[in-house]
């Protein structure tokens, strides 16, 4: 029997391959140290604040929470990298997690369409 981990490795790559796009990546946030890159974006819409089973929600509050999703091997985010995918649409970088078998994952916030249009996306 194949090993597990190599099976699931191989099925993330796969995916990941399949949904990557096109950016810059803007280390530390500079203008001048610009790198073409792919990665995923994983939008999670987060339902923070009052008891589910209450049905008030009162204090209900939505987050989005997206994330960057790279190939580990051909990108490594950093905090403060700023990835800008063009047409107003760029995330910051808040924080990196670990490693995820063949992938790695960063925790954004993505920048109002107005700070998006400094960060130039890719020219594809």
């Amino acid at each position: 029997m194949a090993d597990f981990k190599a099976i699931k490795d191989a099925a993330r790559r796969r995916v990941q391959e399949r949904l990557l796009l096109a950016a810059v990546c803007y280390a530390g946030g500079s203008v001048d140290d610009a790198e073409d890159v792919t990665c995923r974006i994983r939008r999670r819409t987060i339902v923070t604040g009052d008891l589910p089973s209450s049905g008030l929600a009162f204090a209900d509050r939505v987050e989005e929470k997206p994330r960057l999703i790279f190939i580990r091997d051909q990108h490594i985010p950093e905090e403060h990298n700023i990835y800008s995918f063009g047409d107003g649409e760029a995330y910051r970088v808040d924080t990196v997690e670990e490693f995820e078998g063949v992938t790695i994952s960063a925790v954004c916030s993505r920048l109002s369409e107005r700070s998006a249009e400094d960060w130039p996306g890719p020219s594809i």
